[in-house]
């Protein structure tokens, strides 16, 4: 009895798709976790930064407008990290309910250094232009979400296998 290899052009876009996933994978991992923190990190800043240009180009006020820059750039902040940075820590088996965890945790996480983010924001505002006081902000924040985010919200330790 021959065995047969299903070709089908519906059937090799889907592993390939897995395929370059699980080595994309790899070679994230083989970057260090500080580097892989920056990278995400100037990334969601670059975006915040053309979050809050837009918003103030819509002439919403700066604070409001730095918040929802803020907020947004969280959220991507959050995927960017489950998926690189803090990767090695998730649960296969229990993704869905890890992520919501972590996701709930990061949002809590995000309240406080929002309210870093906010102050360092406001007390540079009168120095300087809104961009450069929203990047002070966004450094300031920073140094908190590394600091907490790899002891509570994303340690070994959450990770259970069943």
């Amino acid at each position: 009895m021959a065995v047969t290899f299903d070709n089908t052009p519906s059937k090799r876009p889907l592993s390939l798709l897995f395929g370059i996933g699980a080595t994309i994978g790899r070679a994230v991992d083989r970057v260090p976790r500080l580097i892989r923190f920056g990278a995400v990190g100037t990334v969601c800043a670059l975006f915040q930064l053309v979050v809050l240009s837009a918003l103030r180009h819509l002439r919403l006020e700066l604070h409001l407008a730095n918040a929802l820059a803020f907020i947004l750039s969280t959220q991507l902040n959050f995927v960017l990290s489950s998926l690189s940075t803090w990767r090695d820590r998730r649960a296969p088996n229990r993704a869905l309910m890890t992520s919501a965890r972590w996701l709930a945790g990061y949002n809590v996480l995000a309240l406080g250094s929002l309210l870093i983010n906010q102050i360092v924001f406001a007390l540079a505002l009168p120095f300087t232009s809104y961009l450069l006081a929203g990047l002070g902000g966004i450094l300031a924040g920073m140094f908190l979400t590394y600091a907490i985010s790899g002891r509570l919200l994303f340690r070994h330790s959450l990770i259970t296998t069943a």
